[in-house]
């Protein structure tokens, strides 16, 4: 038995190599070895700093390798380096969690084809430089005078001198007058008349429109009296339609309606060529370089007086139909013997129908029904600011402009106000 043991022991040391022999007396100085970089003893527990040298030593992640180095600076410096670069993450992770938690829907722009017959054209507004008709009101001569007016009669002249931008010390005289003077105005210059007046002849797609002025609707603008195309008929824009027909006199109240700002055109409605007995806004049935409107103006200045005229053209608005026109909407302006092509391509903002019973502050947008304004059926922002803006204008100066909607008790802003209105015009 003593020959097979010593035989066996010879045999495994001839299987291995010597390395891989440890010899006894050496076993007792490996393990001390294997303490001194683990910190590691048979007695005790290896303690926590201990073993966060070990993973900084051994880690793949950056920098960590070197706060154990033994250069003191070198640790001081990557210390300070790493307390930075962490700092940094944690505001920015704030702040990714404050924008979430104020603005969790997130606004994309992702171009998709559109078919442009769903689409309504914009309202297209023309407001002459010349405002008043000589048949109606001689300015001229009645500036000359200035005397043995009647109340009603300088009411008529002050609102004719403020739509023809015309300046004078009017201070003693008048503030504001009644809006009836401007319902006086309107049916004294009838948006049929004041349409043939400068509208001489209109085509659709290479094709000619009979009586274009048909499809033309009386406005106000901050540049005077105008006429608008395909704007949305007076009865379904203003909330106060009933209490001011006879303002709102108009051929197109009490059509069908044929389109809203949030479902569009109802199905089966879409009107791609204006007709006589359809109602705006019309639409185009294609997107071409043939696909137009055609509009040929006049400029008879021997039908107006020319102390109302500013110049000779014509003032002009690209506008929503769902809106009247305002000096927020894109502006032009036409001269005489000069021909404006007008490039048109709309940006259309869709919310997903998920979201639309998230609360406004959310989804940092009003619905139709959550919004309710005064004097408009439809809520647009452009609305509101005009509200607001003729809010702000009766709280400061006691009046709204002429072309600002307003209660019935609400007086017309005379040139007397005409400081007040320039001090705290645009805020």
């Amino acid at each position: 038995m003593y020959v097979s043991e010593l035989s066996q022991s010879v045999t495994a040391r001839q299987m291995f190599p010597p390395e891989f022999v440890i010899p006894e007396r050496n076993e007792k100085k490996a393990k001390m070895e294997v303490d001194r970089k683990t910190g590691c003893s048979e007695s005790r527990s290896p303690s926590c700093s201990s073993i966060l040298k070990i993973y900084c030593r051994e880690t793949s992640l950056h920098c960590l390798k070197y706060l154990v180095r033994p250069v003191q600076y070198e640790r001081i410096f990557w210390m300070v380096l790493l307390v930075i670069v962490y700092l940094l993450g944690a505001i920015a992770l704030w702040q990714q969690l404050l924008y979430f938690y104020y603005t969790p829907i997130l606004i994309t722009f992702q171009p998709k084809p559109t078919l442009v017959s769903s689409i309504p054209l914009p309202a297209f507004t023309l407001c002459p430089d010349m405002q008043v008709r000589n048949s109606a009101f001689n300015l001229s001569r009645r500036l000359a005078q200035m005397e043995n007016f009647t109340k009603d009669e300088l009411d008529y002249l002050f609102l004719t001198t403020t739509m023809c931008d015309i300046v004078f010390d009017a201070r003693n005289v008048t503030t504001d007058f009644s809006p009836e003077v401007i319902k006086e105005f309107s049916m004294a210059h009838n948006s049929y008349n004041r349409c043939k007046d400068f509208v001489v002849a209109a085509e659709y797609q290479w094709k000619r429109i009979q009586d274009p002025c048909l499809y033309f609707q009386p406005s106000f603008s901050p540049r005077g009296a105008c006429v608008s195309f395909n704007l949305l008929p007076p009865d379904q824009l203003f909330r106060n339609f009933e209490r001011n027909k006879s303002f709102f006199n108009n051929p197109f109240n009490g059509r069908e309606v044929v389109w809203n700002m949030e479902d569009g055109y109802t199905e089966g409605r879409k009107r791609s060529r204006p007709s006589p007995e359809g109602s705006p806004p019309w639409s185009i049935s294609v997107s071409t370089l043939s696909t137009h409107y055609l509009f040929l103006l006049k400029v008879p200045t021997h039908l107006f007086d020319p102390i109302c005229s500013g110049g000779k053209g014509f003032h002009g608005f690209l506008h929503n139909p769902a809106e009247i026109p305002s000096s927020s909407h894109t502006s032009f302006y036409v001269e005489p013997g000069h021909r404006l092509n007008l490039q048109i391509k709309p940006k259309i903002f869709t919310i997903e129908e998920q979201l639309k019973s998230w609360d406004p502050l959310s989804k940092m947008c009003f619905m139709q029904s959550e919004r309710q304004l005064k004097f408009f059926k439809v809520y647009t922002r452009i609305n509101c600011e005009i509200e607001c803006e003729s809010n702000f204008t009766q709280q400061k100066c006691g009046c709204a402009t002429f072309f600002q909607p307003r209660d019935d008790n609400v007086l017309v802003c005379g040139p007397g106000v005409n400081e007040c209105l320039s001090q705290y015009s645009g805020k």
